[in-house]
């Protein structure tokens, strides 16, 4: 996405940032992941030591309105992208932006081309999946 996004750079200072980038997302997520892990054992815990169980196996079904959740928080950050855009992460109006507002028009002929990236992933799972076009694009049969 940084390639996208900063094309105007040289690939050089890219490719630095996108390094940098990683390592402070994964430094990030591995402290998360640490703190996260660490509060629910600690809860589980807890709630085994009241004497009260663990009533829910890991890695049960969600629940029905778990959905409806998830399309509420995306439709009020949608709302924010339209009403207050420089309130969402930087990263995410970007996404959104590239998403939602450059994409209403071209400057060039060539954006409506795919990426010679975007080409060489479909071209390899054509390759991988020897399938037709028709086959891959139907989204009611698993790739």
């Amino acid at each position: 996405m940084h390639l996208i996004f900063k094309a105007q750079s040289p690939l050089k200072d890219n490719l630095i940032s996108i390094l940098k980038m990683s390592f402070v997302h994964a430094r990030n997520l591995g402290v998360f992941v640490f703190i996260y892990k660490g509060l629910l054992s600690a809860a589980r815990l807890l709630y085994i030591a009241l004497g009260l169980g663990v009533s829910t196996p890991p890695g049960a079904a969600a629940r029905g309105w778990h959905a409806l959740l998830a399309g509420w928080i995306w439709a009020i950050v949608m709302w924010i992208y339209e009403v207050e855009p420089k309130m969402l992460q930087p990263s995410l109006e970007a996404s959104m932006r590239y998403l939602y507002t450059d994409s209403n028009s071209w400057s060039r002929k060539e954006r409506f081309f795919p990426t010679l990236a975007s080409a060489a992933i479909l071209g390899s799972v054509f390759w991988m999946k020897r399938k037709s076009l028709a086959d891959l694009w139907d989204l009611k049969k698993r790739v």
